[in-house]
């Protein structure tokens, strides 16, 4: 039988995407499917490959498209790749712009075409609507569509497997230290989304906290090339430099997962990290503002979410998109309630 051929509109970072793949391994372990996906870049095709080995993807990398053409061919060159693919379906993640990824999937001539409610919807054959659940479960809305449904209703998260060459691991292993407690920090997030970070003088207080009062603490600071002026800002800034080091930008995202499989605890802002570090098993202390960790947090039963639990937050106005213009939500988070909160976790090893 000719296998029915889905195409994913992902377009979004990688916290989105990883939220996304519960519903390609629904599809994949319940349809005889063939799969191609519409990335941002390459990094988030990276990480669904390494979060779903087994499953081959076709990928059509937006960022390249974009690079080598203005916005309106790039989206004229975006609907003629996928009609070259002719899928039979197309489907649209969860928070993508309806009005984009309606028209999109309207000029690309497929016939079945899944998306959300909004803008130029009605360009859509079947449109889903939200309904303030978490991103995954509103992701697998579109299973309803294939006539799949979840075996208990039980998200199936993807976990990374370790299959990395020995050098990678050394490489990393070398930073780890055995005989010592080793956290992660992630203490960026992508540029648009500043106001969702907790204050660099923060996390330098709480690294000074840390290697103060711990010596059997390794701490690395995690993050994506644009991420490490910040972190090198705060490496200089500590008190203690030992057992401390600056991984940001340092690492691929096979590198990243498999670091992040190995350290004890990972502590982040709401960020594509975190999700990263729910994939590979680690246990996660997380920061919101103005986001809600219900909805958009990893889902694991050692992620500990910490809010400053203003009446203000969480914040989804419309014109607060990038931020009230003064993030105390996120300010307001105290640093000792986080500090105590790594010591009941680390008390547990």
């Amino acid at each position: 039988m000719k296998p029915l051929h889905i195409h994913y509109i992902m377009p979004q970072g990688i916290g989105d995407d990883v939220m996304t793949i519960p519903v390609i391994l629904e599809i994949r372990e319940n349809k005889n499917v063939q799969l191609s996906i519409s990335v941002k870049s390459e990094i988030e095709a990276t990480v669904i490959r390494e979060l779903c080995p087994d499953i081959n993807i076709v990928f059509i990398n937006l960022q390249d498209i974009m690079s080598r053409s203005n916005s309106l061919i790039a989206f004229f060159k975006l609907v003629k790749r996928i009609r070259k693919l002719s899928p039979d379906i197309i489907l649209t993640q969860f928070n993508v712009g309806a009005a984009k990824s309606s028209i999109t999937s309207f000029l690309s001539g497929v016939k079945l075409r899944v998306g959300w409610k909004g803008p130029f919807s009605f360009l859509n054959t079947l449109t889903l609507t939200p309904s303030g659940q978490h991103k995954i479960a509103e992701n697998l809305k579109s299973l309803k569509i294939l006539n799949i449904d979840l075996k208990n209703n039980k998200i199936k998260y993807p976990l990374f497997q370790s299959n990395k060459s020995s050098s990678i691991n050394s490489q990393l292993d070398s930073v780890l230290e055995s005989n010592l407690t080793n956290i992660a920090i992630s203490p960026g997030s992508q540029e648009f989304d500043s106001h969702k970070r907790w204050p660099k003088l923060n996390y330098i207080k709480l690294i000074n906290k840390i290697t103060a009062n711990n010596k059997n603490i390794m701490v690395a600071l995690i993050g994506n090339d644009g991420e490490k002026e910040l972190c090198e800002e705060i490496l200089q800034a500590v008190d203690k430099k030992e057992n401390l080091t600056n991984l940001s930008g340092k690492t691929s995202i096979p590198e990243l997962l498999y670091f992040l499989s190995k350290v004890d605890l990972t502590i982040t802002n709401c960020n594509g990290i975190s999700h990263l570090a729910c994939a590979a098993n680690s246990p996660i202390i997380s920061l919101y503002g103005p986001t809600n960790y219900k909805v958009t947090g990893p889902i694991s039963n050692t992620f500990i979410p910490i809010t400053a639990g203003l009446d203000c937050s969480p914040c989804y106005r419309r014109d607060y998109r990038f931020g009230c213009g003064d993030p105390v939500c996120m300010d307001k988070i105290d640093v000792d309630e986080v500090y105590q909160t790594i010591l009941k976790i680390i008390k547990k090893f």
